[in-house]
């Protein structure tokens, strides 16, 4: 694999070699892929990154990326959010040295001089970097076209949660110390499944407790920074696997197991949900529940079982779910989430994109978007479309079931349970048509009109609470001294409007400054890259 760093990482096999581009110093490494401790490999295209070559030797000029003096930034005359109050301060001015926040003040109390760059933020808004809380970017070499399109959507921290192990050891570090312009990372590295895992590549397979427990020891031992379960493991592994993961004080995410209810898995330990897998049935009477389960295991292990039946009992598990779905226990068993420490990533704005390709739209609304995938990513999506038309009554059942999910996501929350934001973007089939970066702002739009939201809950979701939920709230999550330069300016209020949330002037990556002509730069190359990737 091969990137361009700023600068060189010095990890892996490389061979580096050191040129100027403009005023930054740059470096050019080739990564030899390697086994990886579980046996996957560090599978990543021997290509340039596009936001590297293309960017930065072209690119970015001083005016744009700016390291200088000890307080080599400021935003004066701008509205900042407090996304922990909702309140708007107006005319305020923020400054940047290095990597983080220096102050931020009146506008009328700071002393300019000696600034290296102002910005001028009169008219604007600025808001914390927003957060992806669930992705898919780390494998197969799709950093390289995801990365700019985070960055230009905002989204300026992923929490990503299932990719090889080299994969988030290497873009975590590389992103963290400004080496590599993307996103911050925080990640699972492999997930643990049952022995018939459907992801092999960044899948360690569980037959036993004693095996589950050996996978946290050595995934803890590696640096991830969460355990994801996954369908397929046993009561006794996932169990095992929840008290291993316990004692060395890393949480567990991901899907409950078909093997446990979610209130098990939150009482376990779970610290996410993903997808709100197992969640609606805890919204319905026990006895209820338990019915449909049996219904479902008797009628998918006929042999009978075709895809044509399988479409009609998930529309008739929906409808039954739906029919008989209680508010009341809703909100009560979103106070025992919260209770237990157990938090949604309910990845909702997905299920639309999936309804649409199921009726036969071939953009699902990111028709303007769609130029900055890969060709042959958009091909795959195609193909997964093509596939799907001869089952269009599954559309029927993604739209009831995402009319459920909007009202288990809105009575969890009123129970006082959190919701975090994220969209399974993945360059695959997780989120069909969804383009990184910019489905997470669909994702706050869903958030807002179907779920029922307000504008600064959203935006909460994606900013405050994913930095609370990563235990980081001291340096991120908002914007206050001390805390991570990781900015958005925005030319409207996210607060009146959350669409506003796109309209974005500049966004500050890691204490480096991109303007709006270098955002336009950077999604110019993304699509030229898209041609060839």
């Amino acid at each position: 694999m091969c990137l361009l760093h700023l600068p060189a990482l010095g990890a892996g096999e490389a061979r580096n070699r050191f040129f100027r581009a403009q005023d930054l110093t740059v470096s050019f490494t080739c990564y030899i892929s390697r086994p990886s401790a579980f046996g996957a490999e560090l599978s990543m295209k021997v290509s340039l990154a596009l936001f590297g070559l293309s960017l930065l030797v072209r690119g970015l000029s001083a005016q744009s990326v700016r390291r200088a003096g000890p307080t080599e930034l400021a935003i004066t005359h701008v509205t900042v959010i407090d996304v922990s109050s909702g309140v708007s301060n107006p005319d305020m001015t923020v400054e940047v040295a290095g990597n983080r926040i220096r102050a931020v003040r009146k506008s009328s109390h700071a002393a300019l001089p000696g600034y290296a760059h102002i910005v001028n933020g009169r008219g604007k808004f600025l808001i914390p970097g927003l957060w992806d809380m669930h992705v898919h970017a780390l494998r197969d070499g799709r950093a390289h076209w995801m990365f700019p399109l985070f960055i230009a959507a905002g989204v300026l921290g992923i929490r990503d949660t299932g990719s090889p192990l080299d994969s988030l050891l290497f873009y975590r570090a590389g992103t963290a110390q400004g080496k590599v312009l993307g996103p911050r990372i925080f990640g699972t590295g492999p997930l643990l499944d049952g022995p018939q895992g459907q992801w092999p590549t960044f899948t360690v397979s569980v037959a036993s407790p004693d095996e589950g427990r050996r996978a946290v020891d050595s995934l803890v031992r590696a640096g991830v920074d969460f355990i994801k379960v996954y369908n397929g493991l046993s009561r006794e592994a996932f169990f095992a696997i929840a008290d291993e993961a316990r004692r060395r004080k890393v949480p567990v995410i991901g899907h409950v197991p078909q093997s446990v209810s979610a209130l098990e898995a939150s009482t376990a330990g779970m610290r996410s949900i993903e997808h709100l897998t197992q969640v609606p049935l805890v919204c319905i009477p026990d006895s209820v529940g338990q019915a449909i389960e049996r219904e479902w295991d008797r009628r998918t292990r006929s042999s009978s079982t075709t895809p044509d039946s399988i479409e009609a009992l998930r529309l008739e598990t929906v409808d039954r779910v739906a029919a008989a779905f209680s508010e009341t226990l809703c909100e009560q068993r979103g106070a025992q989430f919260a209770r237990n420490g157990t938090w949604q990533v309910p990845t909702h704005e997905r299920t639309l994109h999936w309804t649409r390709a199921y009726l036969g739209s071939d953009t699902a609304g990111a028709d303007t978007l769609l130029r900055y995938v890969p060709a042959r990513v958009r091909t795959l999506w195609k193909h997964y479309q093509d596939s799907l038309l001869t089952l269009r009554s599954s559309a029927d059942v993604e739209a009831r079931w995402y009319r459920l999910a909007s009202r288990v996501i809105l009575s969890l929350h009123r129970g006082g349970d959190r919701i975090l934001a994220g969209t399974d973007t993945d360059g695959n089939d997780a989120n069909i048509y969804g383009v990184p970066g910019f489905a997470l702002h669909s994702e706050l739009e869903a958030f807002v009109n179907d779920v029922g939201l307000t504008p600064l809950e959203a935006l909460r979701s994606s900013t405050l609470d994913a930095a609370r939920f990563l235990g980081i709230a001291d340096s991120a999550g908002m914007i206050a001294p001390g805390k991570f330069a990781d900015l958005v300016l925005l030319d409207a209020d996210p607060l009146r409007d959350i669409r506003n949330a796109r309209r974005i002037r500049g966004v500050i990556v890691n204490g480096r400054y991109l303007d709006r002509a270098a955002l336009g730069r950077l999604l110019s190359s993304a699509k030229g890259t898209a041609t060839r990737w």
